[in-house]
């Protein structure tokens, strides 16, 4: 019965209702003529025992799933929240970056008004390479740092779509706890309606 519960098929009243209802037929029908026996009585007991067995495993039952469906509902919130801290540094990371790469391209300005005024001055060759190389790997670093910045907007867009697809479950996940408890509370109904019925 735990397994039906876990696989989606909650436990099934109808089988306790249709007890209820044989039982009560087996006590009205000799009701109308005499009263009941000892052993008749006897008998309505036990069925209502068992009636009650059957309640309380099914309670149990349901009791279980609604607690598993709880702990994956909350499980599911705490990931999203540990990928949306993720995405947090990722883009934390990503501004740091192109805070870096905004400098380096004001250092790259500043280089190409230093070489133009080496190249109106040949006696400076010695200044002139040396600017050069400043330029060529300040040009290397820009290409790694827009290299990284691309990979951090994958990242970023990658665990954007993971939030998303667990917003998606926490949704999904919402609706079939509401439908779960919506069955338990109509069909405990019903077999409190029932019960009571059989008592009348």
């Amino acid at each position: 019965m735990a397994e039906q519960a876990r696989s989606g098929a909650v436990f099934d009243f109808g089988d306790v209702q249709e007890a209820l209802e044989q039982s009560t037929n087996n006590v009205q029908q000799p009701h109308a003529q005499s009263p009941p026996t000892l052993e008749q009585a006897l008998g309505r007991i036990a069925e209502l025992e068992a009636v009650n067995t059957t309640l309380r495993q099914g309670y149990d039952d349901l009791h279980t799933e609604y607690h598993r469906q709880k702990e994956d509902h909350e499980r599911a919130i705490t990931n999203e929240d540990a990928v949306e801290e993720e995405l947090e540094r990722a883009r934390e990371h990503h501004q740091e970056l192109e805070e870096e790469n905004q400098e380096l391209r004001g250092q790259i300005r500043e280089f190409q008004g230093l070489l133009a005024a080496l190249e109106r001055n040949p006696n400076r060759q010695g200044a002139y390479h040396r600017a050069v190389i400043r330029f060529a790997r300040a040009n290397l670093r820009i290409e790694e740092l827009e290299e990284r910045n691309q990979q951090f907007q994958e990242i970023a867009e990658r665990l954007q779509g993971e939030v998303a697809q667990l917003s998606a479950r926490l949704e999904l996940n919402h609706e079939a706890f509401q439908g779960l408890l919506q069955e338990i509370r109509g069909r405990l109904a019903r077999v409190v309606t029932a019960y009571w019925a059989s008592r009348e």
